[in-house]
């Protein structure tokens, strides 16, 4: 049987008990607004989904393709909530609740053209208008045809009663096979931390021109308006140049960077280990992290320990190590005593010692490292693979919320890049083994629906 059958089929197990029981069990709360009914209005090329509650609550709603989601803050159900029917417009209606917030998840027949949300007043209520594009038909992947399972016929509504395929009974052990978590290492964006100062006595103010855009972090306005500017004095060539190609590097063109830096090579003096950390790092961010790794390696042998690069190095060193599969070598790099970590690098090395061990499978040594990280989960915005890893340990370590979180802000992370099908599905793994079926299975209905194709959907 296909993977993508199986999710399906197991999408309707899923579902049918889950919403009755949330119905069913739900116990309103005085404090809170309580959502009463939902109703639908169909017009000539709209419909109108309202949240009927006994006072407006916060929301959200977000579209993509099929579906409409929308999280509810801090709200009760009902026990005698009204739902909407299941006919040509609304395939299927999920509720799953979290903590103070409930997600009304539905997925329709086809995709709406624009969605409009407005709150009213007298009975309070949320619309939801949703506008077609007449000319076009539902989609066929929304038919489910499955031995087992009755298609929907024009006009007609699906039974409640199904027909489950015998394995049905065994869908726990099945989930359990098959949603295991994958090794998902996008790749590694290395670490670019401020530079030290570079030293200078007296600069013309051009140069100073060019100092305050680079304190301001306006690399972007340096290199296109460097032409225009007023030219430095002779003797500051060298300290516009690279300040040149930092900002070639922070604005990603390490190509042209690295053109500029091979002009350099071999200098000599004060600002040799600059060019010589800048050209390392164009090297291992253009895919030679190994040739990175192992340059820098006989560069530290060099390079003295109280100089104000040596940190910056190192760092670099053990992030090519991990880039290019040798973990073993990051903790002798990242804890070497004699090295003075400045305060802005000590959560990169947290980061990158939990990266490590997870790369050798210490998943609890690994978790203990992020813990450190007071900002670890601002940190992770720009580190996916980072994130992936540690969403990975607290799976191992059986912290399935948390692994849930992680996974699924690197699916959405990973935006239209290899493995972002395979980030949700582990999301929906972690939720199953949480407890929190619902929200497994508004997992999977994402893979299936948005992700055709692709090794998470199949």
């Amino acid at each position: 049987m296909s993977k993508k059958l199986k999710i399906v089929l197991l999408a309707f197990v899923l579902l049918l008990p889950a919403v009755r029981a949330f119905c069913a069990e739900a116990n309103p709360e005085p404090d809170k607004p309580i959502l009463l009914e939902l109703q639908k209005q169909e017009g000539l090329s709209s419909t109108r989904i309202s949240m009927l509650f006994d006072r407006i609550p916060e929301f959200t709603f977000e579209h993509s393709a099929q579906r409409l989601d929308i999280l509810l803050s801090k709200v009760s159900v009902s026990k005698g909530l009204t739902r909407l029917p299941e006919d040509e417009t609304v395939v299927k209606i999920l509720l799953a609740q979290k903590g103070d917030e409930i997600l009304v998840s539905l997925l329709l027949r086809r995709p709406p053209k624009q969605i409009v949300s407005k709150s009213q007043e007298n009975p309070a209520r949320i619309d939801f208008d949703l506008y077609w594009d007449s000319a076009r038909g539902s989609r066929p992947a929304v038919a489910f045809r499955i031995e087992g399972i009755p298609g929907r016929k024009g006009g007609r509504k699906v039974r409640e009663e199904r027909k489950f395929p015998p394995w049905h009974e065994n869908w726990r052990q099945l989930f359990k096979a098959d949603l295991t978590p994958w090794t998902l290492d996008p790749e590694l964006n290395f670490s670019l931390p401020q530079l030290p100062e570079m030293a200078m006595k007296k600069p013309s103010a051009a140069l100073k021109q060019r100092l305050e855009l680079v304190k301001q972090k306006r690399w972007l306005s340096l290199v296109r308006f460097l032409p225009e500017m007023p030219p430095v004095a002779a003797g500051e060539k060298l300290l516009e140049e690279l300040l040149v190609i930092e900002s070639l590097m922070r604005t990603d063109r390490l190509d042209a960077a690295g053109h500029r830096l091979a002009q350099l090579e071999g200098i000599k003096g004060e600002f040799k280990s600059r060019v010589d950390y800048l050209t390392d790092f164009v090297l291992a961010a253009n895919g030679q992290a190994f040739a990175a790794f192992l340059k820098i390696q006989e560069q530290l042998k060099r390079l003295p320990k109280q100089d104000s690069f040596s940190p910056l190095m190192v760092l670099l060193a053990a992030e090519s190590a991990i880039a290019s599969g040798n973990d073993k070598d990051v903790a002798v790099l990242l804890k070497d005593k004699k090295i003075t970590w400045p305060e802005q690098l000590k959560p990169l090395v947290l980061m990158r010692l939990g990266d490590a061990d997870s790369g050798l499978g210490k998943f609890p040594e690994e978790m203990e490292q992020y813990r450190k990280l007071v900002d670890g989960a601002l940190l992770f915005e720009h580190y996916p693979r980072s994130r992936g890893r540690a969403a990975k340990a607290a799976f191992k370590v059986g912290k399935y919320r948390l692994a849930a979180r992680f996974f699924k802000k690197l699916g959405h992370q990973l935006e239209d890049q290899p493995r972002q099908d395979l980030a949700f599905y582990a999301a929906a793994a972690a939720n199953y083994d949480a407890g929190e079926t619902e929200w497994a299975q508004i997992g999977l209905q994402k893979i299936f629906l948005e992700m055709p194709g692709t090794e998470g959907a199949e």
